[in-house]
């Protein structure tokens, strides 16, 4: 099989539930580290300017979004599944509370003990796309705190009965994503989020437990490397249209796809594939040639050119 090349960098906290969904199917892979902030100029050829952590690249077919990447994994890999078909509906409701609920107070807590050794440039970065305010963050650092310190409760009245994992003796996606804010917040050391961990042992014990499945097999690319892949390669992405698009969209109209993000850049294209859960895009690129770029449909907004 075509490598699995990941574009990430090591705190990237959407890039960790990517690697430990790789450990989990104990796949081989390599990495290529981008930087923290914009511009990524060395990436820029394979996603058009996409700017979001992780970006999956398998030969000259670029993933984006860890959604769309977790159900490419899901597809090519053997081992066990990442979502089993019973934790279907739950696991994706579970995306959804990592995220819009759980990230920016797993954020704010994570960045406080940190903020104030960070570069100028990446608060602008971070305003620009996402409008994190650190001033804004740390006037609402204790009401941030309570919403991550509720959550992480509702983890430990899930374990009550003592199960392992979510679903039972078996790790799963549900497990990973779940456990991304729950790691995050206390991954620079504050000392609050040490408190809260200490008040919960279900919740501790199920985070070594998930943190234990590790990344699989990594090796290190440069990221010239990457795009000299790219470059000799043939994208794969088969035609499909979505009788039931909203817009009307067909094979090969041109569009522009962005994220819902305040500082999202657009990226142009022409459509190669259409679904319910995903649109795929062609690109050509000076450097790289020919690439298709696959997004997910929800959290994205596309554009007739």
């Amino acid at each position: 099989m075509t490598d699995l090349i990941l574009h990430h960098y090591d705190r990237s906290p959407y890039a960790e539930a990517i690697r430990l969904a790789l450990g989990l199917k104990g796949a081989s892979w390599k990495s290529v580290e981008i930087p923290m902030m914009g511009p990524k100029p060395e990436l820029a050829p394979l996603t058009g300017g996409y700017r979001k952590t992780p970006v999956l690249q398998i030969g000259a077919d670029v993933f984006c979004d860890t959604s769309r990447i977790i159900e490419e994994l899901e597809n090519r890999l053997e081992g066990p599944k990442l979502i089993p078909d019973a934790a279907n509906g739950l696991t994706q409701m579970l995306v959804q509370w990592s995220g819009a609920y759980m990230f920016r107070p797993a954020a704010t807590l994570a960045l406080s003990p940190v903020a104030d050794s960070l570069p100028k440039e990446f608060w602008e970065d971070r305003k620009a796309l996402f409008g994190m305010d650190p001033a804004k963050m740390q006037a609402f650092g204790p009401h941030l705190q309570d919403q991550w310190r509720a959550g992480a409760h509702w983890v430990e009245k899930t374990l009550l009965d003592g199960r392992d994992y979510f679903f039972g003796d078996a790790p799963c996606y549900a497990d990973i994503i779940a456990s991304i804010p729950i790691w995050f917040a206390g991954s620079t050391g504050n000392p609050e989020v040490a408190k809260i961990y200490g008040e919960l042992p279900r919740l501790t014990a199920w985070l070594e437990r998930v943190r234990s499945i590790g990344h699989g097999e990594r090796s290190e690319m440069t990221a010239q490397e990457a795009l000299d892949v790219a470059q000799g390669a043939t994208p794969t992405a088969q035609t499909l249209e979505d009788a039931n698009d909203a817009r009307g969209l067909k094979v090969g109209d041109n569009v522009v796809v962005l994220t819902e993000d305040p500082g999202a850049t657009p990226v142009p294209g022409s459509v190669v594939s259409l679904r319910a859960n995903g649109i795929s895009i062609a690109r050509k690129d000076e450097r790289v040639g020919d690439v298709v770029v696959h997004f997910p449909r929800a959290g994205v907004v596309v554009q007739k050119a």
